[in-house]
């Protein structure tokens, strides 16, 4: 039997400390460290897209990095 392989996504867990406030009119999440911010209508919505916002920030550097490490070769 020939060996073969399986191409995947893999979505990965990192800890990001984000910090979630009220205020009057929606939610407002930050993760400071990162310059990320978002507003949303609820806390499930801001808790949402923080996660996507963040996941923007990761794919956006490790993009740059690959350009970086072609760009260097």
């Amino acid at each position: 039997m020939k060996p073969h392989s399986v191409k995947l996504g893999v979505t990965p867990c990192l800890h990001i400390e984000c910090k979630f406030w009220l205020e009057d009119d929606g939610w407002v999440a930050t993760a400071e460290e990162y310059g990320v911010s978002v507003h949303a209508p609820s806390f499930e919505q801001a808790k949402n897209d923080m996660e996507l916002e963040l996941g923007r920030l990761v794919e956006l550097s490790l993009r740059m990095s690959a350009k970086q490490r072609t760009n260097a070769a």
